[in-house]
């Protein structure tokens, strides 16, 4: 069975990343997550359910989902624009060329975004610090 996925991802407010993920089964069946990524944190939710494609609009009927948003049963729609789907505000998944990676892949790169952050921020904390005048103490 082929999985076709699309991935869309955008810097967050908190210094990480929002990612919208979407992995279509040629049998009928989706996933389609969403998670929120800081260097402290991860939010994540998730719908499973059957999907349809009419001319160039894609309808998600959502039968599971892990949060409360959104709530079985109901529906998700995109439009198909090129090699992408359009959710409307702003979020656009583009086919992704290679195949979907593992959970404990993406899982990987969560944990080495993070330690990615925390080096930068001890970087940054470092340089204030050479910036600090020396105590009238210190001699």
């Amino acid at each position: 069975m082929a999985r076709r996925s699309y991935s869309f991802a955008r810097p967050n407010q908190d210094d990480g990343e929002n990612i919208t993920r979407l992995e279509l089964s040629d049998d009928g069946a989706f996933t389609y997550s969403e998670e929120w990524c800081t260097y402290a944190w991860n939010v994540a939710k998730s719908a499973k359910g059957r999907w349809e494609l009419s001319g160039d609009e894609l309808t998600l009927h959502v039968e599971e989902s892990e949060n409360y948003h959104p709530t079985p049963p109901t529906i998700l729609k995109a439009v198909r624009r090129e090699g992408a789907f359009d959710f409307g505000g702003g979020t656009v998944v583009t086919l992704v060329a290679s195949r979907s990676q593992s959970r404990e892949d993406a899982s990987q790169d969560r944990e080495d975004a993070s330690q990615k952050h925390e080096l930068e921020r001890e970087v940054e904390n470092f340089e204030r610090s050479v910036n600090i005048a020396p105590s009238k103490l210190v001699k």
